[in-house]
Parts: structure tokens; sequence; C-alpha cells
């Protein structure tokens, strides 16, 4: 590599590097300063506190030193021996002094001089979290002052106690325990549980196979717990995992039916193009097949993301996109039942349909005047559709209006608004409303969680709403001792959503919807009204198109179901040897239903155009029945998961650490889905008509053949996968680990060349506890880790096959046989796509946990990647699809917390992380090297270029406009006004690279502020360093009818106009090339980097232990405001890059909502 590419990449951790080392390194010179402090006579604990203010931390018992008083010690520099030496004088306590830390204890062999003696109680105990992890740092408190800290192994001892004392353990992120008064001496056992409101670091690292603590390297991993988790907010979990996550990005701007191949979640970024681009998804230790919207949040114990190769090897062929854990709740052994109410309601505004930037009325019949002027205000042909405008010109033309009339008329349609209408008729505030109740708890032998989770949500489209209900549960029981352990556990989700089914709006900004009492107005559509009125022998259905009233009539309703059951047996062979065999099934139904009643304008329309008169008898013969319309669909998926897993486990007598996992994972899931159409629906009966479209029928409009839409479907697809795996960690005295991981699957999507069936994978991971070095003395950072892992995950790609591929049109050729077209020949050699993943990364814990956080650096290398290749077509196929393709992904990710003030009134918490992350396409083979290089302006399509990003932001080279008003591009290295040859030319410096479409900086700062039983808290999402194609006019499509783009106001409309704007002139007919060229141009990228406030939230949260008088343990009570706004842009132009359209499609950004909620423990 480079010297520059070594000073790049190694740059950032040194700085890190550099800032421990010095921040050590003082703490080291200053580990016996002189202090320069006086007391006058005084009791003790007071000189104590007095040293406490000089940056010193005392272990002792407080309460038996208040007894003690010191004389008068004059101010002089000593050391902290010396000024012990001093305040203990004739005490019996001696001291122990390292570096800031001094223990304060009784002297074996002294006794006090003054007081008498109190006898003392001593007490020893072991604190571990609820996996029965050790904990160590835990903080031991006797009546509030600390008297020990938790070792390695969770040990502790609290000596020179006195009878009735109560013991307090505390460790950050976990609910304290607090003993019963104590009288005796007790060996205690202590188990801290999460603290449910905690946004800390999580204690145990999730992996889908074993629970591991995370301070445990190697294995790049982040968590996502807490409050975050256990609040009601309508949002999901991808509310929760967005800005929660270091390198987790949520990509907002996913057009519906877009061609790019986006995933919802980037981790890392990108390594795969056409493939299945989202993360694995693990529920409860299998792959889980649902919407991750399936999963309430508040059934979520915790969410752990897998984010290099020794963290999701264990997951193979399936975690090359990276891979989230979520682990729901199960209760507690010997934990008292409890019960959890919470609720919460959002109301949301309207969508900002303004933030769009069409064209208003005004304009608009200033276009609509010069194109009649150009057309000499003609009206097209017999059943064009014509524009109310263009019909008022057309009729002043022919002297059908009086001038007057006619400017009235043109007056009305330029003081209506469309948009207004549509706020107003189409929209509404939106009320989501979130509901949930859950019991916990456990016995001696078994512990259990039950839930139940209820949605009922009102949507901003006027006739859209949402309804869930999940229930879930997680019961363990367990024989012979803890040997023998079984878990249950279980998820059924039932939904039920109405929507309406589309419906158009003509483009004219000035129609009117609705009269002044509401009613539906019909407004110009498909066809003109001259022909609707006279076609048919005056015997069609009404043919006028009511928006509003479709709409109304709307009745489209989608009803799923989820049943998820898992059974899985652990037996403990011996104290280090165990087995488990797990079972999983998984159903999923879903039934989408879509009624249109008779007076829908899709079902009058289709009769209509399907009807035939018969001039003989006068009658007009409809070939398609009157009456309802049902569309019908169903999907099936069945999944059958079952895994046998051995786990082996032993620690040395010198501390050694020995892991070994092997297991069998096998996965069976069937999938079937189905769509029928019936004519002449009857409701009641529930009985139609299916339509024979295999002949090509006559229709109304003239020379027009067309077949009767079917609407049939049907697909089965079957997926059988089987992998093998081992891991084996070794840990040499807690210092040193090393883990290698190897996996091999198959899969009968892949059975042609018999080695590529089933591909070993495999990783290696190595970590370093600089902390335990017997060079490391630098008490400021207790906590050091380093870390490093090597390997390969893989990634499947369903939609390709090995045998040939092809698509029957249901066309029939001259021999009057079925025709169809090959899509892809057979490929013997098709096999998994390969993923390398090179991650290192350092974390770091200040002294009580006061500042932690991590660096990390990645690269990630895509190998044999599903390519896409035009052929040429008489070779028999036009594309090939196949392991044609390689790309390459790098980046780093750092994260930064801090405890900035914690005392017993006020605490302020700051989270922060930044995430770098680029890619580029090293490889994308096509026989056809000679792609016009528009192929890659329209970024509805996905069109790689090697050596570039995949999602490349790419510009016309725009010399801005002539003094007659015309575009000028580049072509052959000169200005050039040839917009043909330039669309179609293969030469890449006609065009210009401006950046990503996707943010290759990304980040997050979340403040939380608690004052008392108050908190608040705020999150700033920050996304850089990438580029969006601003909007512009297309007289093409405006001329057409599109909606156009206030840009036109800014045109070319006289020489010397191209000095300050580059929109072109307005000209008739107009060219889609030249208007390409302004669109897609260099001018019309820009900078999407910007900063918004995601959330503010303001909580109350009480708590019996100290408001004695609450009914229940515990009462939270918050507000939330979320999509609060956009604090900066980098562009001018106001727009919020999250919702922008790639064309001009209908974006609009997301609405304030304000939520309130409550969380109730009983």
């Amino acid at each position: 590599m480079k010297l520059n590419h070594l000073k790049k990449y190694c740059s950032l951790p040194g700085i890190f590097l550099l800032f421990f080392w010095g921040t050590s390194n003082a703490v080291k010179a200053q580990q016996v300063p002189l202090i320069e402090i006086g007391f006058g006579k005084t009791r003790l604990v007071a000189a104590l506190q007095q040293l406490t203010k000089q940056g010193y931390f005392f272990t002792c018992n407080y309460q038996l030193l208040e007894r003690f008083t010191i004389e008068a010690v004059p101010i002089a520099k000593r050391s902290p021996a010396e000024l012990l030496d001093l305040l203990l004088k004739n005490t019996g306590y001696t001291y122990e002094v390292k570096g800031y830390n001094i223990v304060i204890y009784r002297h074996p062999e002294k006794t006090p001089t003054v007081a008498p003696v109190v006898k003392e109680l001593c007490w020893k105990g072991r604190v571990t979290d609820a996996a029965n992890h050790p904990l160590q740092g835990a903080t031991i408190r006797l009546n509030n002052h600390v008297c020990s800290i938790s070792n390695e192994q969770g040990e502790f001892v609290a000596a020179h106690g006195n009878p009735g004392d109560c013991l307090q353990v505390e460790w950050v992120g976990l609910l304290p325990f607090i003993s019963k008064p104590l009288y005796r001496d007790t060996v205690l056992q202590v188990v801290l549980r999460m603290d449910p409101d905690s946004n800390l670091e999580e204690v145990e690292v999730q992996t889908g196979f074993q629970s591991l603590p995370k301070n445990k390297p190697p294995g790049a991993t982040a968590a996502v717990t807490g409050s975050l988790l256990r609040k009601p907010q309508n949002g999901g979990l991808l509310n929760r995992l967005e800005g929660n996550v270091p390198g987790l990005m949520v990509i907002r701007n996913i057009q519906e039916g877009s061609l790019r191949n986006e995933g919802v979640l980037s981790l890392d970024g990108r390594t795969t193009i056409h493939s299945n681009p989202n993360l694995l998804v693990v529920l409860n230790n299998f792959k889980f097949t649902g919407a991750i919207s399936d999963i309430n949040p508040l059934d979520i114990a915790s969410i752990t993301v897998l984010k290099d190769a020794a963290a999701a090897a264990m997951w193979g062929e399936l975690a090359g996109n990276g891979v989230i854990v979520i682990t729901t709740r199960s209760g507690y052994i010997h934990y008292k039942p409890s019960v959890t109410v919470a609720g919460a309601l959002t109301l949301g505004q309207r969508p900002n349909l303004y933030a769009t930037p069409y064209l208003n009325s005004r304009s608009y019949l200033e276009v609509e005047s010069f194109v009649a002027a150009q057309q000499k205000n003609s009206l097209g042909g017999v059943y064009t559709i014509v524009s109310p405008a263009a019909q008022i010109l057309w009729e002043r033309s022919q002297n059908k209006l009086t001038a007057a009339d006619s400017a009235q008329q043109w007056n009305s349609l330029a003081q209506r608004d469309i948009w207004r209408d549509v706020s107003r008729l189409y929209y509404r505030p939106s009320v989501l409303q979130q509901y949930a109740v859950n019991v916990s708890g456990g016995g001696k032998c078994s512990h259990y969680y039950y839930g139940v989770g209820y949605s009922a949500n009102r949507l901003t489209k006027i006739s859209n709403t949402h309804r869930q209900l999940t229930l879930t549960g997680n019961h363990t029981w367990c024989w012979w001792q803890g040997r023998v352990e079984m878990n249950h556990t279980f998820l059924f989700r039932q939904l039920h959503t109405q929507t309406d089914d589309g419906g158009q709006l003509p483009a004219w900004p000035y129609l009117q919807l609705a009269d002044p009492d509401g009613k539906a107005l019909a407004v110009p559509f498909s066809y003109a009204q001259g022909f609707k009125d006279s076609a048919g022998l005056k015997q069609v259905l009404d043919w006028n198109y009511r928006p509003l009233e479709d709409i109304r009539l709307s009745d489209h309703r989608k009803t799923g179901g989820l049943f998820l059951a898992s059974t899985a047996i652990k037996l403990a062979v011996t104290k280090e040897l165990s087995a488990s065999i797990s079972y999983q099934l998984t159903a999923e139904t879903s039934e989408d239903k879509n009624y249109l009643s008779p007076e829908k304008y899709f079902v009058r329309n289709l009769v209509n155009v399907f009807s035939v008169p018969d001039y003989a008898s006068g009658r007009l013969l409809r070939q398609v029945p009157e009456g309802a319309i049902l569309n019908q669909a169903n999907i099936q998926n069945k999944v059958n998961d079952i895994r046998v897993l051995l786990q082996f486990a032993r620690k040395t007598a010198r501390g050694d650490s020995i892991s070994v996992l092997a297991g069998w994972d096998e996965h069976a899931a069937t999938s079937w889905e189905g769509a029928t159409r019936w004519y002449h629906y009857q409701h009641d009966q529930g009985t139609g008509i299916i339509m024979d479209n295999a002949m090509a029928l006559p229709t109304l409009l003239p020379g027009v053949v067309m077949r009767i839409p079917s609407g049939l479907y049907a697909l089965k697809t079957i997926n059988n996968a089987r992998a093998y795996y081992g891991q084996f960690s070794y840990s040499l005295r807690d210092k040193y680990t090393a883990k290698v991981n190897i996996r091999r699957d198959a899969s009968n999507l892949y059975k042609g060349n018999e080695s590529f069936r089933g591909r070993p994978l495999w990783a290696i991971g190595l970590g370093w506890n600089i902390c335990k070095e017997a060079f490391y003395h630098y008490p400021a950072w207790p906590r050091l880790t380093w870390r490093a892992s090597y390997g390969f995950l893989g990634n499947a790609n369903n939609t390709v096959s090995n045998a040939t591929t092809m698509n029957v049109s249901g066309a029939v050729n001259r021999y009057g046989e079925a025709s169809g077209t090959v899509l892809n020949p057979a490929n013997s050699n098709l096999r998994w796509e390969k993923v390398s993943i090179l991650n290192t990364g350092l974390e770091f814990t200040s002294g009580n946990k006061r500042w932690w956080g991590s660096v990390e650096w990645y690269e990630k290398q895509g190998r044999d990647l599903i390519g896409e290749g035009k052929m040429n077509p008489t070779l028999g196929v036009q594309t090939y699809t196949g392991n044609t393709a390689r790309m390459k992904t790098w980046g780093w990710d750092i994260s930064l917390g801090a405890q900035l003030w914690n005392t017993r009134r006020w605490k302020w918490q700051v989270l922060c992380w930044m995430s770098l992350n680029k890619d580029k396409v090293t490889y994308y083979w096509s026989p056809d090297k000679k792609l016009p290089i528009s192929a890659f302006l329209r970024n509805a399509a996905l069109t790689p270029r090697n050596g570039f990003p995949l999602y490349g932001g790419y510009g016309y080279v725009y010399y801005g406009l002539n003094s007659e008003g015309e575009t000028v591009g580049r072509l052959n290295g000169n200005r050039s006004t040839a917009y043909n040859l330039i669309a179609a030319s293969s030469d890449f410096d006609n065009l210009r690279f401006m950046g990503s479409l996707q943010p290759t900086r990304f980040g997050s700062c979340t403040q939380r502020l608690e004052y008392k039983d108050f908190g608040l808290q705020i999150q700033c999402l920050y996304k850089g360093g990438y580029v969006f194609r601003r909007t512009g006019v297309d007289y093409t499509d405006l001329f057409a009818g599109g909606h156009g783009h206030t840009d036109v106001n800014l045109r070319w409309q006289k020489p010397g106009d191209e000095l300050h704007t580059i929109v072109p002139r307005m000209v008739y007919p107009a060219n889609q090339q030249r208007d390409d060229l302004y669109l897609y141009s260099d001018a019309q990228m820009q900078k999407g980097d910007h900063l918004r406030v995601k959330e503010v939230q303001l909580s109350w949260d009480l708590r019996k232990e100290k408001y004695h008088w609450l009914p229940f343990n515990q009462l939270g009570l918050y507000t939330t405001v979320s999509n609060v706004g956009i604090l900066w842009r980098a562009n001018h132009y106001g727009i919020d890059p999250d919702a922008y359209p790639y064309a001009n499609e209908q974006v609009w950004p997301e609405p304030r909502n304000y939520t309130i909620g409550f969380t109730v423990n009983l």
C-alpha cells in the first residue's frame, strides 16, 4: 500500500493513541503530587472531602471515621502520604495510595486512642449480571459511602459495617441492588438486572448462537437497549435504530417501484450490486423472515448489530450485509410477578404539499397559452383529452366565447389551487395509538414473559388506516438442578390495513375537485369530453372521472397473519459441555382484497372500453360484464428451521479460557403466491367471473384491439439450505484472545458445478486487553482493548437460477404457438457472492465510566457479485446474469460517550458517533462496453460504472445557455448543441462525476439532561458527503400535461438572460434530448449535506422507592416531538434531501409528530 494511503488510514487511530498516551502519562507523572493545603481543627471526614475536591478518590467507611476529629494542620506543600500520616494519627487506621485512589482501612496492629471500639461486621459477595457473568468494577456502598469495588471475578469484601446497615451495589446501566438491614457476617450473591432507562453500552452481546460479555474481544458489535426500546412511540424499530448504531444508516428517500435495488438499512456500506441488499434479521436465535415492523419494540430486551466477520461469521452466506440480532424479553428467576402497562398517542401534521415545486395556476395558464398559440388553437385528435384552458382558447378562437367571457373564465382558473383542495380533501392530521401490557417473573425453576401489543393508526391519507395486534411469549423451565433447560417462545401478529387504491390527479393546478357543498366534481380525464358524450350510441356508462368520489369509494383491505413458535432443549452434560436442539416454525399468510364498486371510474371505464356497438340492432354490446370487480391476492409462507448445537467451555487453573462451538442448521422454506381478478363480483354471495384473455378483442376506441385483463398470477418457490459450522476461541489469561470460525453452506438454488453447491466461509479474530499488561499503569483509562478480524461472509440471490430461465408472454406467434423470451442462459458455475471483511478497532473506558468510546476501521471486498450485462441479440439472449462483478467498500466509525455531569440531582449524558463510508465498483463485466452516457443519468435504474461508487451522481457537462437561450453541452471536447449526439455518445469526457448519491458521512449526537425525576433528551442526525439531483422544468412532459416546475418562471426570455439563468427558453415542439441536457446537467446537482433534529423528548419518572404514596412501583410520563426540522442544509433551495424525488414524483417531507405516553409498572 502506498505511503499516503497508510497516512490516510492510520492518522485517526494514531491521534487517539497519542491522546491515550498523553493523558495516561500525565496521570502517571502526577501519581505523587505535592498538595498545598491546610486545615483548622475539624472533623476527619470534612478534611477528606476537601481532598476529594483536589481529585482524590477515597475508599473507606465514612460512618466509622465520623467520630474522629483532627487538630489544626498548617498550610504547606506535602505529599499525600505525609498529609495522611497527619490526618490518621492516633485513629488506628492506615492507608494505601494508588495514584489518585486512596484506600483507608483499620491497621491490624493499632487501636484508636479516642472513642470506644464499635463492633464491626464484614460482608462478602459476588456481583453478576442476569446471565451470571461476573461484573468487575461494581461499586459497593454502605450508607451511601463507597466501601469496596468488585474485582475481575465480581467478588467484593465490605468490611467495617455496623449491625443494621444496608448494602448497596451499583453498576452503570443496571438497576442498583439494595439489601435488607444486615445484622451478621453474610455472603451475598448479587444479581444486577438491566436498567430499562439506560442508554449505556450493553453488558452482553447476543450473536444468535451464544451470549458473550461485551468486554470480551474480538468482534465488532453495537447494541440498542434501555429507554430506546421501553417507551411506546410510533415509528417502529426503524425509528429506534436510526441514529443509535454507529455505521448504520436508514435510507429514507427510496421510491416505490425503484429499480435501484436499495435497502432501507445500510451497515458499513454496500457490498452487493443486484442481489439482496437487506440486513439479516435474527429473532431469538433464528432467521426472521417477516417484516421488522411485525415485532413490537416493547417486547424486545436487546438489539445487537454484528458488523465484522468475527462477529457475524456464524451466519455464513446470510451475513454479507450485516446482522441484526433481536432478543425478546424473558423474565428472571426468583423474580416476583411484575406487570407493565404502556400507552402512547401521536398526533401528526398534514404533509406539506407545497414542498414539491410545481407550477401554480397562473404560470401554468401562461404555458398553455403559449402552446395553444404554437398549435394554432388545435384540439388534437377525436378522443384526445383537452384541458379547460385549451378549451377556452379554442372556443375564443372560434368566436364561441366573447372576449369578456373568456377573460372571466381565464381569471377564474388562475385563482384556483388544486393543491389546497388536495391538502384539505385528501389528507388529514394523523392519529396514531399504541398500547401494551406485559407480565414477567420467575420462580425457583422457571421464568417467563408474556406481552400483548395493539396499535390503531389513522394515517394522513384520508382512507388509510392501520391496525395491528401482537402477542409475545417466552417461558423457560429447568430441571435436575438446572442441568436440563427447556425454552418455548412464540410470536403472533395480526394485521389489518385499509388504503385507497391509488387514483390519479390530472396535473392542471387550476382544477376544482369539489363544489362549496363538498360534492365531488368531474375533471377532464382519459378522453375528450365530446368523444365520451357521443361514443357507443350514447349508451355508455357514466364516463366522467370524479377523483374525490373515487377515493371515497375505495375499499382496499389487507389482512395478514404471522405465527412463529420455537422450542429449545438444552442439556448440561457436564459443567463444561452442553448440547441443545432447537426447532422453529414460521407460518405467514397475507390476503389482499381490492373491491372496486360499479361506481368506481376504473370499472366504468373498463366496461365502456370493451363495449362494441351493434348498429343493426342499435344496441351496445358489453364484452366485460357490468358490476363490481374484486382483485384478490394471497401469499402463504411456511418455514421450518432446526438446529443442533454443541458447546464446550473450560477455564484452566492459570486463568486461560477455551470455548468450542459446533452445530448444524437445516432450513426449509416454501412460498406460494397467487392473484385473481373476479368480474361481476357479488359481494353478498362471494361469487364472480374469471374472464378469458386469450384473444384480443375490438374496443370502443377506433382501431384499437386489446385483451381483457385477467389478473391471474401464480408463483411457488422452494428454498432449502443446510449449514455446518464451528467456532474455536482461546483466551490467554483474559489478556489475548483468538477466535476462528468456519461454516459451509449448501442450497438447492445451486445445483450445477459440485464445487459450488456448498462453499466454505471462514473468519479469524484477535483481541488484546492492553489494560491487563504489566507495562500498563494508566488508572485514568482502566479499560483499553484492541481487536482485529478478517474473514469471508456470503450473500445469496434467490432470483437467479443455474437453469435456463425464460418469460412466456402469452402472445401467439405466426405459427399459432406461444412465444417467449430467454431471460438468462444456463449457468453451471453460478455461486454465492463472497464478501471479505478486514476490521480493526480500539475500545476504551475511563475511570468510573465517565468516558467511553471506540474507533473502528474496516475494508470490504465483494467478490463473485451478481452482475447483468447486455449481450448481442444475435446470440439468442439480450442479457446475461452471473458472477461477473466486484466492488470495494471502506470506512471508519468513531463513537464517544460521556457522563459529563453525575450528581444526586443533575445528570448530563452525551452519546455521539460519526461514520465515513465509501465504495466503488472495481469490476463490472459487460460484453457491450459502449453504453451511452445517458444510461448513467436516469437514476430510476442501477447502472454501475467501473472505478466509481455504485450510486454515482453524474451530470452532463453544462456550459449554460447561448445567446439564443439554447442549452450548450460538450461533445468531442467542444461546445455543442447536438443533443441527440451528446445523449448517444459513449465518451465519458462529456459527463462529469459529481459525487455519491448516498451519504458518505453520517452521524448522530444524543444528549440527555436529567434533574431529579425529570429528563430532557435531544437527538440530532447528520448526513453529508453526497449529492442529489434537483428537479427542473421538463418542457416535453409539461406540454404533454405534466405538473411542470417553478423554474419555468426563471427561463431565458430575451438576449442577455443567459448571464443570470441556466433555464433554457421555452420552444415548441419540445426536444426531449434538449430538455435532458438541462435536467441532467452538472448544474442541477446539489450538495445533500444537512443537520436535522430528529426528536426532542421530555420525561418524568416516578418510583415508589422515592414516592411511597405511589400505588404502583414506577410511573413514567413523557412527551416527544419527532421530525422537528432541519437546522442546516448545504443547498440554497430549502430542499430536504431525505424527501426529494429522483424525477417528478410526488414526495413530501415527513410531517412533524407530537407524542404523549406513559409506562406504569404495577
